[in-house]
């Protein structure tokens, strides 16, 4: 019985998938067009750049025969391209399809996806602006600012030259060689940046941060999720519930604060007065900094406290260098050598 079962399943699968037919199909060219607005449904979506001024469309969807409403349409208005997937308010899951675009390295794309990937790949001069529902985003070689939003795709971005807007609510967002500002948001996923030169602002619910070789400083914050900074340039504000905050190989000005995640930093050079405070956690940096350039003002309820070979407890001051140092947690150790 059991067997008969899967043979009848297997025959319906292959019945469905062989019905699948053409819907739709498109292969045309545009000239005169700097400006492409995309809204896809079903479809990947995919940019690519010329050294020609002309825009090439190639689309296909695919799904059965009572899908036959489904069109892929366009509009050209002056300088700008308009294509959309025109489709009835009820559909099934069999629509499939892709929009392949080659356009001019000048062009501004904007590209709104319901269920579909998207990706653009330059050298595009021109502004990249993304949206996918449950779609991935990636883009690369970007000359220009690219704004990136996915409900619940994974954010993918290299080499911009412009500051790199990205939004994801259930998706990771990972993020590499960006010339400008990096403006980083999730709610449960992770974000991870590297090569970020005119800082970067990061923010996730419940997800971990990660972020190398980013300078200019910035604001990081995660609720319950751990936060790392390595190879870093710059001053941070850093705040989390109750992930751990750790740093490695940093230099500038640091204010972290947690709830009940430790503060943890190796061979990390502060460069002016910074702030460590922790409810619960622990906080143990070791300095590159020598001992006489720093003061400290360090104080824990209930746990010792250890700067540079000397023990203390409740509260110790010290008065010896311009970079102050403030340290607080309430039952945790502090520990600064």
């Amino acid at each position: 019985m059991k067997r008969a079962f899967l043979f009848l399943l297997a025959v319906g699968f292959a019945v469905t998938v062989s019905a699948q037919e053409l819907v739709d199909k498109v292969q045309l060219s545009f000239e005169g067009v700097n400006s492409i607005n995309v809204k896809g449904a079903f479809c990947r979506t995919e940019f690519a750049t010329s050294g020609s001024s002309e825009v090439l469309l190639d689309g296909e969807i695919r799904g059965l025969k009572k899908d036959s409403a489904v069109k892929i349409r366009y509009s050209q208005t002056g300088t700008r391209l308009n294509i959309w997937v025109e489709y009835p308010s009820l559909r099934n899951e069999q629509l499939k399809g892709y929009l392949i675009l080659t356009v001019p390295e000048s062009a501004e794309v904007t590209v709104s996806n319901i269920s579909g990937s998207v990706s653009v790949e330059g050298p595009l001069y021109g502004k990249a602006i993304v949206e996918t529902v449950s779609g991935s985003i990636i883009v690369s070689n970007l000359k220009a600012p690219a704004e990136l939003k996915s409900t619940s795709g994974t954010i993918k971005a290299k080499s911009v030259q412009g500051d790199v807007k990205a939004n994801s609510v259930g998706g990771e967002i990972n993020i590499e060689e960006v010339m400008g500002f990096g403006k980083l948001s999730t709610v449960s996923g992770s974000i991870n940046a590297s090569g970020i030169y005119k800082g970067t602002e990061a923010q996730t619910i419940s997800g971990a941060i990660g972020l190398r070789e980013v300078v200019g400083g910035g604001k990081v914050n995660s609720v319950s999720g751990n936060i790392s900074i390595n190879a870093g340039k710059g001053d941070f504000h850093v705040g989390s519930t109750s992930g751990t905050v750790s740093l490695t190989s940093h230099e500038g000005i640091l204010d972290i604060e947690t709830i009940s995640g430790s503060i943890v930093g190796s061979s990390v050079k502060l460069t002016g007065t910074s702030s460590f405070k922790s409810k619960s956690g622990n906080i143990d940096m070791d300095l590159t900094n020598r001992q006489e350039e720093l003061s400290f003002d360090l104080e824990s309820t209930s746990g010792g406290i250890t700067y540079y070979g000397n023990k203390g407890k409740k509260r110790i001051f010290s008065d010896n260098g311009n970079i102050k140092i403030n340290g607080n947690t309430l039952s945790g150790e502090i520990s600064f050598k």
